[in-house]
C-alpha cells in the first residue's frame, strides 16, 4: 500500500494539478490508489473522494454476506464500471482519480466523474477510461454512492430457479426463450462435469441499442464490452438479445461458474467464446464479420503467440487474440471429441497461457497444436463468405 501510494505520489509531480487523497486495500478491487484534482482545476475535495474509497472497500462485505433468495439487486453495491476499467489493465496497481462533482437539485443525485490510470513499474500511469457514479445526499448531509444502472428504471421482470432477470428502460424480453436458455445453461454445467448447482445469477437487461458501458456509466473506454459479468454479487449487464433473451456468451461464463481457480481466465474466455459466440452473434457468425480480421495477412505462430500473451492489446490488431482463442479451443475439443476435462478438477493455474493449459490437460504437444491452429485460422478465414458490397449513394 505504501508503495503503491508512493509511486502514485512520484508521478503526480509531472501532473501537478493532481493530488493524492488516500488508498483503497480490498479482496474485490485489489489496490487502488485515491487521488483528485486540485479543487481549483475543479476537482472534489479529498473527502469526497475517501468517502468514496470507503463504499469500494465496504462492498468486501458482499464476499461472506448471505442475501436472501428474492433479495433485490440494487447497484449499490459496489462501483460496476470500475470493475469494466480493470479489464486489461496491467496487474501492478491503479490509480482513481475525482475530476469533479456536479451540484444536483434536491432531491436528485449528484455525479462524482471519475478517470482510471494504471501503471506498471517505473512507468507513468496511461488512461483507462472514465466513468460517473451518483451520489446520493440524505438530511444529515453523509453520501451514499451508487451505481447509475440504478437510475434506469431497473425492475425485475422474470424470476426462474433463483435467478432473476432485470430490465431497464423499455427492454421487453421474451420470457420462453430466456427459460429456455437458462434451462440449456444448467444442462452445460452438468456436462461438463460440474456437480454442484449452477448459482444464482441477476441479468440486468437493456435496450438492444443500448450499451453495457452505458448503462454502468462509462463515458469514455478504448477497449468498449458487449456485455459484462462481475461477482459478487454473480451479475450480468447486456443489451437485450436478437432473440429477446440473455446474452449467450455471458452465460456460459455463468454457467462454468465456481471452478476459476483451476482454469486460466483465458481459457474460460475461450469456452465462452466458442460456444456462446460474442457480440450477440454465434463464434462463426462473428469471426466472418471481423473487418479486422479480414483486413490481416496471414499470421504465423510467432505473431499467434504474441496475440495470445496480450502483447497486442492496445493494438487494432487486439481482437485477433479472441478469435484465436475461440478457435483454439474448438480444434482442442475436436481433437479429444468431448469438452469436459476442460474444467475437470485439478492445481490451481498459476499461469494464464491458455494454450500450454490445454496442451497439458489434452495430452497434445503445444508446438503441434500451435501449428495446427495457425492452419486452422488460415482455412477458417478462407472459408468466410465474402462480405456484401455496399451499394454506392448518388447524388440526385
Amino acid at each position: 500500500m505504501a508503495a503503491a501510494i508512493a509511486a502514485i505520489a512520484g508521478s503526480a509531480a509531472a501532473r501537478p494539478d493532481e493530488v493524492p487523497c488516500t488508498a483503497v486495500r480490498s479482496t474485490l478491487h485489489g489496490v487502488i490508489v485515491i487521488g483528485a484534482r486540485v479543487p481549483t482545476a475543479g476537482g472534489p475535495s479529498c473527502d469526497v473522494m475517501q468517502q468514496y474509497a470507503q463504499w469500494l472497500e465496504e462492498s468486501d462485505s458482499l464476499l461472506t454476506a448471505r442475501p436472501a433468495r428474492d433479495a433485490r439487486f440494487t447497484g449499490r453495491e459496489w462501483d460496476f464500471a470500475s470493475g469494466a476499467m480493470r479489464l486489461g489493465a496491467p496487474r501492478h496497481f491503479m490509480l482513481f482519480r475525482g475530476d469533479s462533482l456536479t451540484h444536483a437539485a434536491p432531491g436528485r443525485p449528484a455525479r462524482l466523474y471519475l478517470t482510471a490510470y494504471a501503471a506498471a513499474p517505473e512507468e507513468l500511469p496511461s488512461e483507462l477510461g472514465s466513468w460517473f457514479v451518483l451520489v446520493d445526499q440524505d438530511s444529515t448531509s453523509s453520501r451514499m454512492f451508487r451505481s447509475p444502472v440504478t437510475a434506469r428504471r431497473m425492475h425485475p421482470v422474470l424470476e426462474d430457479g433463483g435467478h432473476l432477470v432485470y430490465a431497464i428502460g423499455g427492454a421487453q424480453i421474451d420470457g420462453p426463450r430466456v427459460r429456455a436458455q437458462l434451462a440449456e445453461a444448467m444442462r452445460l454445467r452438468r456436462a461438463l462435469g460440474f456437480t454442484d448447482a449452477m448459482p444464482r445469477a441477476r441479468f440486468v437487461v437493456g435496450p438492444a441499442r443500448d450499451t453495457t458501458l452505458a448503462m454502468l456509466g462509462v463515458t469514455r473506454m478504448d477497449r468498449p464490452l458487449f456485455a459484462m459479468m462481475v461477482s459478487p454479487p454473480l451479475a450480468v449487464f447486456a443489451p437485450l438479445s436478437a432473440a429477446r433473451g440473455l446474452d449467450a456468451h455471458e452465460l456460459v461464463h455463468v454457467a462454468t461458474f465456481g471452478r476459476r481457480a483451476m482454469i486460466p481466465g483465458s481459457v474460460g474466455e475461450a469456452f465462452a467464446l466458442h460456444h456462446g459466440g460474442s457480440h450477440g452473434r454465434p463464434f462463426a457468425e462473428d469471426f466472418c464479420a471481423s473487418a479486422v480480421l479480414r483486413a490481416m495477412p496471414p499470421i504465423d505462430v510467432a505473431q499467434l503467440d504474441s496475440a495470445l500473451a496480450g502483447h497486442w492489446w492496445k493494438d487494432p490488431r487486439a481482437d485477433l487474440a479472441g478469435f484465436a482463442l475461440g478457435h483454439a479451443i474448438g480444434w482442442f475439443i475436436a481433437e479429444r471429441g468431448d469438452s469436459a476435462w476442460i474444467f475437470a478438477e485439478g492445481a490451481v493455474a498459476h499461469d494464464d497461457d491458455a494454450i500450454a493449459f490445454l496442451s497439458s490437460r489434452a495430452g497434445i504437444a503445444r508446438d503441434r497444436a500451435m501449428q495446427e491452429i495457425v492452419a486452422g485460422l488460415a482455412a477458417r478465414r478462407a472459408a468466410c463468405p465474402a462480405p456484401r458490397a455496399q451499394p454506392a449513394i448518388g447524388r440526385g
